[in-house]
């Protein structure tokens, strides 16, 4: 059977170092306590369905940093801002931790209000080291356009300036609609 279960959910057998639990020992009480606990076994479905949403939420933050809710922006100017925070988030999202000089430099200390205490915390690599190949690269594109940096550009069509109204549905005539 273990075989079977195995080979569906595509995992070699399990290899045990550990003894198993002795039944009624008090270890093993206290694990069946808590596996048939009324209140653990109510909120069973809650845990099974939980899905972590941490990487969402720095992305939203990301967001914030760069388009506050405080401030109006133009369209361009607001798609702008969401190209660089995905840019700036995509850069930052995995980055590899410093190569300290000794033990104590690789590290900073950390307060937690949550636990109130002093917590070591690794550092990672400086931020923003892609901002002059980023900047590299936008001056390379713009510099063959002809005219000047501050000329007219005509708007794209999917901006909703253009749009005459936010329906996606034409406009029926008002005989129609009476």
């Amino acid at each position: 059977m273990d075989s079977l279960v195995s080979a569906s959910m595509g995992n070699s057998p399990l290899e045990r170092n550990k003894p198993w639990l002795k039944k009624y020992s008090p270890p093993h009480a206290a694990l069946r306590k808590a596996m048939t606990n009324k209140r653990f076994l109510n909120m069973l479905p809650y845990y099974n369905n939980f899905k972590h949403t941490g990487n969402l939420e720095s992305f939203h933050n990301h967001m914030l940093m760069y388009a506050s809710k405080r401030c109006s922006y133009s369209f361009e100017g607001y798609v702008t801002r969401m190209l660089l925070t995905a840019i700036d988030h995509n850069y930052h999202s995995d980055r590899e931790y410093a190569a300290p000089k000794d033990v104590l430099s690789g590290y900073r200390q950390k307060y937690s209000k949550r636990t109130r205490k002093w917590a070591p915390e690794r550092l990672k690599v400086a931020k923003d080291g892609y901002i002059p190949e980023l900047m590299r690269k936008i001056f390379s594109m713009i510099a063959p356009t002809p005219g000047h940096l501050l000329q007219h550009v005509s708007l794209a069509s999917n901006n909703p300036l253009l749009q005459s109204n936010i329906a996606n549905v034409l406009k029926p005539g008002i005989t129609q609609l009476l």
